[in-house]
């Protein structure tokens, strides 16, 4: 059904929350539309996302070579840099940052004919998900973890959280680094190459 609520345009965002598949929709995606001479970019935000991709289009025997389609990986901070770019299929994993100020840039100058953007929440403090409009993305999926649980997308849960006591040394260490992020890396509205040079600068 999902599936079938994207090829209406091939320009959407998938919201759904953690665990409910949005991975698996786009590896299904791929297999039924990218297998033949396609270009796909896959953009993520870290490094371990990368090579999940990677693992899951082993898994599936996704093949790379010149009678299939061509498939790069990379994360998207390398990438908002870049112009001129031409892919048939744009995903973009954790997409809500792909709305930050910097990040925007991979769809301010680049084609992608189809795109697909995963993301469990869209909505940004800043607002800045409401660019998707300028894109012509829309949102074609909302569920919460109430509707997985019903629909049995995913198992039933509990959430515990244990106190533990911290030593004194590591007391003082964990404030030192939540003021950090606080006041440097605001949720969904940050200068990234201004977080990394920071990070660099307060080992």
């Amino acid at each position: 059904k999902i599936l079938t609520e994207w090829e209406k345009t091939n320009r959407a965002i998938i919201e759904l929350p953690t665990g409910m598949g949005k991975t698996i929709i786009a590896l299904e995606l791929i297999l039924k539309h990218y297998t033949s001479g396609k270009t796909i970019l896959i953009l993520v935000n870290t490094k371990q996302l990368e090579q999940q991709w990677a693992s899951e289009l082993e898994k599936i025997n996704f093949q790379t070579d010149k009678n299939v389609s061509t498939v790069i990986i990379a994360t998207i901070q390398k990438y908002y840099k870049y112009k001129n770019l031409n892919f048939d299929l744009l995903i973009v994993d954790e997409g809500h940052h792909l709305f930050a100020e910097k990040l925007i840039n991979i769809l301010k100058f680049n084609y992608f004919k189809d795109i697909l953007i995963l993301t469990a929440n869209v909505i940004r403090d800043d607002m800045r998900h409401l660019l998707a409009n300028d894109f012509e993305i829309n949102c074609i999926t909302e569920r919460s973890y109430e509707n997985g649980i019903k629909e049995k997308l995913i198992c039933e849960f509990n959430i515990i959280n244990i106190d533990v006591n911290l030593f004194d040394e590591e007391a003082q260490k964990l404030s030192k680094i939540n003021t950090f992020i606080y006041e440097n890396y605001k949720l969904f509205n940050y200068d990234f190459i201004k977080v990394k040079r920071l990070c660099y600068a307060n080992p």
